[in-house]
This record gives C-alpha cells, sequence and structure tokens, in this order.
C-alpha cells in the first residue's frame, strides 16, 4: 500500500531490495509494466502528462548494460522518444547545433547535466517517473550512483524506483525512510507457500501419498519457512521434491530430500554441478566457460561446438546446410536436453540464446574458487574464446 501511495501522491525515491533469488527482478519488470503503475503515476503527474521510463542493469552483459553511460542514455532515450518536446528543455545546446555536429558522442557529464535540466526546468508540464533494476550490477561506485540518482529525484517532477541487493552502501544512501522501502524477501512467503503447493499438488503421485491435511500443510510450511523469502531456491527444491514423486518417494524420504538440499543458492549450484554425470564433465565444464565468455551464446553453438571433439576444424570442413523448419525445431530440443544433461538446469534455452537460471549464478561462477573448478574439469589449454570462434563460423555456414 505505501508503494502505491508513493506512485500517487509522492517524488523521490523507493528501494526495493531483498536477497539474491527473491523476485526483484520479477517484480521490477512487473511493477514497470503493469496498468495499474501507469494509472497511479499519471495520477500523480496531473494534469500534465507522465513519462515512465526503465533500465534494468546486468553485470555480465555489455557495457551499455552495466555503466552510468548505459543508464542515462537508455533513460533520456525514452524520455525523448515518448515526449520529444522535452529535447529542446534537456539539451538546448544539441537542439541548437548544426546536426552534424550534434553527432558527437554524448559524454556521461553531458548526460547528467541533461537531467539536471529537466529537474530544475518545468517549462513542460510533464512529470517523469524511472524504474532502475540491479543498481548493485552496476560496474562503479555505488554510493556515487546512488547520490546522483538521489540528486536527480529532488525535483518534485521526478521520481525513481530503484532496486538491489541490501548493501550497505544502498542501505547508507535508500534506506532512512520505511515508508519508502521494502524488503521484498519479508513479503513473499505467502507466494512461496502457494507456489510450493501448486507444484507438488499437480504432480499426479502427491495424492497417491495419502496424507492428512495437517501433514501436507506442515510440509508445504516447511518449504516455505527454509526459502527465506528466496523465490528461486524454491522453485530448484520444488524441482527436487517433483522428481522424489516420479521415483514414488514416500513421505519420510520426501522429508529426507528436503532436509539434505543445500540451504543457500550459492550451495544449490555446487549441488546441481557436482550432479553432472561424471562422462560430462569435460563438456560441461567447457559450455560453461563459453558462456561466460559470450554475453548472448545461441542454442545451435551448443550443438556445433560438441563437434569440435571429434574435429577441432570442424567449422571450416563442415558442409553447408539449408534446415526446414521441423528439423530446427528438432535440433533446438535436442540442444535443450544436452544442455540440461551437462549443466542440470543451470544454464536455459530462452528463444535463441542460453541464459543462466538467475544472473546469481554468473556472480558464483566467477568466484576464485569456482573458476578453479571449472578449469580442473576442463583440462588442460582449454580456450573457450577460440570455441566460441569456430562455432560462430559454423553458425555463418
Amino acid at each position: 500500500n505505501h508503494f502505491l501511495n508513493w506512485l500517487r501522491k509522492s517524488s523521490g525515491v523507493f528501494w526495493v531490495s531483498g536477497k539474491p533469488g527473491s523476485g526483484k527482478s520479477t517484480l521490477m519488470k512487473f511493477l514497470a509494466s503493469h496498468a495499474k503503475t501507469r494509472d497511479a503515476i499519471q495520477s500523480w503527474a496531473s494534469p500534465g502528462k507522465a513519462v515512465i521510463a526503465s533500465h534494468f542493469f546486468w553485470f555480465s552483459g555489455v557495457s551499455m548494460q552495466k555503466s552510468a553511460l548505459g543508464l542515462f542514455q537508455s533513460l533520456l532515450y525514452e524520455i525523448f522518444r515518448q515526449c520529444p518536446e522535452v529535447i529542446a528543455e534537456a539539451c538546448p545546446f544539441r537542439w541548437r547545433t548544426d546536426p552534424n555536429d550534434a553527432r558527437e558522442n554524448w559524454t556521461l557529464k553531458e548526460l547528467v547535466e541533461c537531467f539536471r535540466t529537466i529537474k530544475v526546468n518545468g517549462a513542460s508540464p510533464v512529470k517523469f517517473c524511472f524504474f532502475v533494476d540491479g543498481l548493485d550490477e552496476f560496474d562503479g561506485d555505488y554510493v556515487e550512483i546512488s547520490q546522483t540518482l538521489i540528486e536527480i529525484a529532488e525535483s518534485p517532477r521526478i521520481k525513481l524506483c530503484v532496486a538491489s541487493r541490501p548493501l550497505n552502501e544502498f542501505q547508507d544512501q535508500f534506506g532512512t525512510s520505511k515508508s519508502s522501502m521494502l524488503f521484498i524477501h519479508e513479503l513473499t512467503r505467502t507466494d512461496i507457500l502457494n507456489y510450493a503447493t501448486s507444484r507438488l499438488r499437480e504432480h499426479p503421485r502427491w495424492s497417491i501419498l495419502g496424507l492428512d491435511t495437517e501433514a501436507a500443510e506442515s510440509f508445504l510450511s516447511k518449504i516455505a519457512d527454509t526459502a527465506h523469502g528466496v523465490f528461486l531456491w524454491v522453485t530448484l527444491v520444488t524441482q527436487s521434491l517433483r522428481n522424489g514423486l516420479t521415483n514414488d518417494d514416500t513421505m519420510e524420504d520426501l522429508n529426507d530430500r528436503l532436509d539434505s538440499l543445500p540451504k543457500s543458492l550459492e550451495a544449490f549450484y555446487k549441488y546441481m554441478l557436482d550432479s553432472v554425470d561424471p562422462i560430462y564433465h569435460r563438456k560441461s565444464a567447457n559450455l560453461l566457460q563459453m558462456q561466460m565468455e559470450e554475453s548472448e551464446m545461441t542454442w545451435p553453438m551448443v550443438l556445433l561446438h560438441e563437434r569440435e571433439y571429434a574435429d577441432p576444424d570442424y567449422a571450416i570442413t563442415m558442409p553447408r546446410k539449408t534446415y526446414t523448419h521441423a528439423e530446427v525445431k528438432s535440433l533446438r530440443e535436442q540442444a535443450t536436453r544436452r544442455l540440461n544433461a551437462k549443466c542440470r538446469g543451470l544454464l536455459e534455452i530462452r528463444g535463441n540464446t542460453v541464459e543462466y537460471i538467475h544472473r546469481t549464478v554468473y556472480d558464483y561462477l566467477k568466484t576464485p574458487e569456482m573458476v578453479d573448478y571449472i578449469r580442473a574439469r576442463s583440462g588442460e589449454g582449454y580456450n573457450a574464446n577460440l570455441s566460441l570462434l569456430r562455432a560462430n563460423i559454423a553458425c555463418i555456414k
């Protein structure tokens, strides 16, 4: 409720915080695009126009996805796209300059100055609400970027909703007012309980257990309590429990399974890697290294990389071929199954790209301990960039 009140009546900064995997990014995407959000912001902006823009930091992405330059360029682009009449107000120098001279690259200083101009210049009856997710994935000084955003939001015509992990830097900058902050992991127990209940009860073998209501509710509550607000953890756990149901586990087996599963995301990721069949260790480690080097590896590269083990020169020697729609569909399914077998769910195919199940996987794999772990499995002299080059050449063919 206090978030809706902030949307309708307040300016300044609202801070959404939560543990890794608690659903911050999912919530921010939902809030930034929901009709109720737009209605509430329009109520705040009335009788003027409301402009809503968003930016999602992503540390493993390209520079524009993790830099201040990318943040302010993307927000300014959305402002100008939705409200071109603000261009002359925000950047008068470029507005008056010869078009050929205006093609020079924007500097961070110039971009921030545009927002400062918008902040103090109320020539147009427009108000702005920005959603910025993943501040903890910003590749720079957390305090500096936080203070810049706070300065911009000092204007009564600008407000910002930002999301990050509860790091000290953000706690100090944004955590001073309880009316303009929420910790998502403290609010999701009911949602987690409902999710776990739905996932297990929809399995055909759940009803065969013949649990009484009290026993079932006790087990499901145990899952929700152990999750501590981390939605990703409960999705991984319920999948393991569903596997147990498929194996005809008894209630005692399911309890033992739940108790044996790691209680933190990092430990769960290690548990998933350790469950890879030893015959796949080398290929699993190589795929993970390729993904860490390439921000947008496509699913055909998963299959093409397999050829490297039999023929390192496959990208040159393989013939060109045109595939039918049915063949592409079959190959994509094959890539999905192979990726599941070798990475145990840490990587998944979404659309045409291979992605981490969650951005915290990338953070975990980049720790010194895991870098050594993966390199040991890859073997001496493996070069992920060379594998990517071969796969990309093969894709072009």
